[in-house]
């Protein structure tokens, strides 16, 4: 049965949801937040809660370069998911439940929430969240974030750190250093390394060499290593900071996006100066550089 009065208690430690590794009092404090909440009567699960229930239980990984703007796989994925802070929730405590139902647990408040198909123009799946009275949000997930697409500035994030192979499958993928000659062979690999890349906010600038026959990550933050993976021909995986990231290069635009696969956590990347003669080149393709 599913319960329509309030969030799922929280998931024990090493669920795919949660991924573990809180401390007892914080475990302890959620389980009693969890028992106060779940104080209504359990009901018998309507046809669409079932098929909810079941969408969520049975959701693997997915393995399309577009999960983020396919409104099935945003909903599988934020199905069960809570407290869900920060950003663009104002200081609620979101819990996504099944039925289209939405949960403040800090306010005590209902809503409903519901996953769209991208905007005009837009790349991204559209949630659309309202709470209580207030104005309805407008909001973007990006893996394990959510921000509100009007802004995209402030980020909500789900607490609980969720591993992003759910949301950006070729995290599980085996990497292995390449070749020098596979890396100057790769369309992509030119792209990468023909200029510094903004990380985020910063303007140093991180940079893709190859030295001595290695694919060498060049970062404020230290050396790492980079390469490709199997599943995808758009996407390098950069390993540095004892952190895996997989970055998703814009065949129509010089940039990219960056996902750690520990939590999800995203950053953008643009190269750094004058960037015409990567515009230009990749109108004809990355594969024909």
């Amino acid at each position: 049965m599913l319960v329509r009065e309030g969030p799922p208690p929280p998931p024990a430690a090493g669920d795919a949801r949660g991924g573990g590794g809180a401390g007892e009092e914080a475990g302890a404090a959620r389980s009693e937040q969890s028992r106060a909440v779940l104080q209504g009567p359990l009901l018998t699960p309507t046809a669409d809660e079932a098929e909810d229930a079941a969408s969520a239980i049975a959701a693997a990984d997915d393995t399309r370069a577009d999960a983020d703007a396919d409104p099935a796989a945003v909903r599988r994925r934020l199905l069960g998911t809570g407290p869900w802070e920060h950003g663009p929730l104002a200081g609620r405590q979101l819990f996504f439940l099944a039925g289209g139902v939405a949960f403040d647990g800090r306010g005590r408040r209902r809503g409903n929430w519901s996953v769209l198909p991208p905007p005009a123009g837009g790349a991204l799946a559209e949630v659309r969240l309202a709470i209580g009275g207030a104005a309805p949000l407008s909001l973007e997930a990006s893996c394990w974030r959510l921000r509100q697409r009007e802004t995209r500035l402030a980020a909500a994030d789900f607490v609980w750190k969720a591993p992003a192979r759910r949301c950006f499958s070729s995290c599980s993928d085996r990497t292995s250093p390449p070749t020098e000659a596979a890396v100057r062979s790769s369309g992509l690999g030119r792209v990468a390394m023909a200029a510094a890349w903004s990380w985020g906010f910063n303007r140093e600038g991180v940079r893709f060499v190859v030295e001595k026959g290695e694919a060498l990550f060049r970062s404020p933050w230290g050396q790492g290593r980079w390469g490709f993976v199997p599943s995808r021909d758009d996407v390098i995986f950069v390993d540095f900071a004892q952190q895996m990231h997989m970055l998703r290069f814009d065949r129509a635009h010089a940039r990219f996006v960056s996902t750690r696969c520990s939590d999800g956590d995203t950053v953008s990347g643009n190269p750094l100066g004058d960037t015409a003669d990567i515009t230009r080149r990749l109108e004809d393709g990355w594969d024909k550089w």
